[in-house]
C-alpha cells in the first residue's frame, strides 16, 4: 500500500513540476527590441508632385500657377541612437532628377500669352527621426529642413532661385538582414517665397511638394 502511494506521489510530483515548466516557459517575455542602432547610408528613388504659385508686386496681371511632377533619386546618410524600444536618428539626403511644371499664360489679359517653365533640379533634407522597434519592422516619423534649387524660365527671360523650408513624414523599414534594410516612406516639403527677376520684374514665387519613395540602406552599426 505504502508502496502504491509512494509511487503515486512520485508521479503527481514530476506531472506537476513539468506543467509548471511549460507555464513557466509560456509566460517568459518577449524577446528585447531589435537594435536599430548605428551608422548608415543608402540610396533613394521616387516620385515627386506638387503646387507653385507667382505673384509680383511691380506687376499685378503676373498670376503663375505652376504644378511641377517628376521622378528623384538620390542618396542618404545618418544615424540611430536606441533606447529600450524607441528608436532616436538624424538623417540627411539629397535628390536629383526629371522635376518641371509650366503654365502657358502667367501674365492676365495679355495679349501675346507669355509662357513659363520652373524646373526642380535638385532638393535636400535634413530631418530628425523618431521610430519604434518592433522587431524587424520600424515604422518612423521624421522631420526638418527641407531645401530645393529652383530655374525658372519664361518667354521673357528666366532665373533660379534656393529655395528653404521645412519637411514632414513618415514610413517603415524593413530590416532584411542584420545590416540590410529596405524602407518606404512619404515626405510633405513645403517652401519659403524667393524672388526672381525676370525682364526687369521682380516675381515672387513658392512652392509644396509632395513625395513618394523607397530606399535601400547599408546599417555599419557602431552606434
Amino acid at each position: 500500500m505504502f508502496k502504491k502511494l509512494s509511487i503515486g506521489l512520485a508521479t503527481a510530483l514530476t506531472f506537476g513540476v513539468a506543467g509548471y515548466a511549460s507555464a513557466a516557459d509560456y509566460s517568459e517575455p518577449a524577446p528585447a527590441c531589435k537594435d536599430w542602432s548605428g551608422v548608415y547610408i543608402g540610396a533613394h528613388a521616387g516620385y515627386l508632385w506638387g503646387n507653385g504659385q507667382a505673384d509680383s508686386d511691380d506687376d499685378p496681371t503676373v498670376d503663375a500657377n505652376i504644378d511641377p511632377d517628376g521622378f528623384i533619386g538620390g542618396a542618404l546618410i545618418g544615424g540611430n541612437f536606441q533606447a529600450d524600444c524607441l528608436v532616436f536618428g538624424i538623417e540627411g539626403d539629397v535628390g536629383f532628377g526629371d522635376v518641371n511644371g509650366d503654365d502657358d499664360s502667367v501674365i492676365d489679359g495679355a495679349t501675346d500669352p507669355v509662357g513659363a517653365e520652373a524646373d526642380i533640379d535638385w532638393n535636400g533634407h535634413i530631418r530628425a527621426r523618431l521610430g519604434y522597434s518592433a522587431g524587424e519592422i520600424m515604422p518612423f516619423i521624421a522631420g526638418g529642413l527641407a531645401v530645393a534649387g529652383v530655374d525658372v524660365d519664361t518667354d521673357l527671360g528666366d532665373d533660379d532661385n534656393t529655395h528653404w523650408g521645412w519637411t514632414i513624414g513618415g514610413g517603415i523599414d524593413w530590416a532584411v538582414s542584420d545590416s540590410f534594410v529596405i524602407r518606404a516612406e512619404y515626405l510633405y516639403d513645403d517652401y519659403s517665397s524667393e524672388t526672381y527677376t525676370i525682364d526687369g520684374t521682380d516675381v515672387d514665387g513658392d512652392f509644396d511638394t509632395h513625395t513618394v519613395r523607397a530606399a535601400l540602406i547599408w546599417n555599419f552599426g557602431g552606434l
